[in-house]
């Protein structure tokens, strides 16, 4: 009987042409009790519903690459275009096991989607746990809305050519919290929160990445920007401590504009490496070093004003390059936690320091000690004491 009311349903639709909604409930409640039956059913437009529970139904060999070279597990594998799938929430609807399961676990997803998927995916209100990768997305755009990344390899895996929209998620305890790949261009990642992972957001070849009102915390790297990829950074905390390795990494001629941010407590708070191209901009923003370096140049363009740069006791800019004449650092207008030019000075290693070095860094003029806007986290000011990286 139920099955027949499915058929008269789907008939129903398809004549009206109005998209269709299909629950899903563990209790017997809804349409369905397992994830892919509704997707099985459902067509281009509808919206799948997806009850409170722990769903735990895998399906196996699909070919998420589409060449047929590496076949995976997936607890949601997304076949069909234009649907949006609708959790109760993180902590209620929940998509994996209750710990890793035996064996190899490089080939387990949580909701992969088909490389035949030419059009928008949407999922809010899931979270996911215990898998290798959470969202594998490599279709058109995918939306992502208040969902929860924990206990795994990779939250989310992004080649879509269309962007990606990522508002109101959680990633904890991974060893990546996001991967953009190409084709993947205009991701727009917005309110959320990356702490203990590996990494927090790696982007590799992706050109206009929107970063606003994210917060970074605990990473041996937040943000890593590689090979020609630009990210803008707005209101951001970043933050980690002494043994982590960089709060902003740029690479291969990478890109990244900081705006009103916040960046603390890694042992190399701004680090652009790998050629000329790559470049670090940054204003209104407050660097506080650790007992490692504020800002490392080796062999990029840094251009940084009207921020404050509080030395930690290490270098508050350190140069290392020998070998790329169109380097240069503009550090003009900023404030140093100091109003000495000589203490300034003694914070700088450069090539006024080191004739090998191509770097000079360019501060004067500078402002008073430290900025006196109010800013959320105004008791970095303390974190200055003085120290030096002679």
């Amino acid at each position: 009987m139920k099955i027949l009311m499915t058929l008269l349903f789907m008939l129903t639709t398809v004549v009206s042409g109005v998209a269709a909604t299909w629950h899903v409930a563990q209790d017997g409640s809804g349409d369905f009790t397992v994830i892919q039956d509704a997707i099985d059913a459902a067509s281009p437009g509808d919206v799948i519903r997806v009850h409170s529970g722990r769903y735990t139904e895998m399906t196996a060999n699909h070919d998420v690459w589409g060449n047929g070279l590496f076949l995976v597990d997936a607890y949601v594998w997304v076949d069909k275009c234009d649907l949006t799938f609708l959790g109760d929430g993180t902590g209620d609807t929940i998509i994996g096991p209750t710990e890793y399961p035996e064996g190899q676990v490089n080939e387990l997803y949580g909701i992969a989607i088909a490389p035949e998927v030419t059009s928008t995916v949407a999922v809010s209100g899931f979270q996911l746990e215990y898998v290798h990768t959470g969202i594998m997305a490599w279709n058109d755009r995918c939306e992502l809305s208040d969902c929860s990344f924990q206990d795994m390899g990779l939250g989310v895996r992004l080649y879509t050519e269309s962007g990606a929209s990522i508002i109101g998620c959680e990633f904890d305890e991974l060893g990546s919290g996001l991967l953009a790949l190409p084709p993947t261009a205009g991701v727009s990642l917005q309110y959320c929160a990356f702490t203990d992972n590996e990494t927090g957001a790696t982007f590799i070849g992706t050109v206009g990445t929107q970063i606003i009102s994210c917060d970074f915390f605990g990473h041996n790297g937040a943000l890593s920007i590689q090979q020609g990829a630009t990210v803008f950074v707005e209101d951001c905390a970043i933050s980690g401590s002494v043994t982590d390795n960089s709060g902003v990494y740029v690479s291969l001629g990478g890109q990244a504009h900081l705006h009103e941010c916040t960046v603390e407590g890694f042992e190399v708070g701004l680090w652009v490496t790998g050629g000329g191209a790559g470049s670090i901009v940054a204003d209104s923003c407050i660097v506080a070093g650790s007992t490692g370096t504020c800002i490392w140049n080796y062999g990029g363009i840094v251009e940084i004003h009207d921020s404050t740069i509080l030395n930690g006791g290490g270098w508050s800019v350190l140069c290392n390059n020998s070998t790329n004449p169109d380097c240069s650092i503009d550090m003009t207008n900023n404030h140093w936690g100091t109003d000495s030019q000589d203490q300034i000075e003694a914070w700088i290693s450069d090539a006024i320091d080191n004739p090998d070095l191509c770097c000079t860094v360019d501060f004067v003029p500078f402002n008073g000690p430290v900025a006196t806007e109010a800013r959320s986290w105004g008791s970095v000011k303390g974190l200055f004491e003085g120290g030096g990286g002679e």
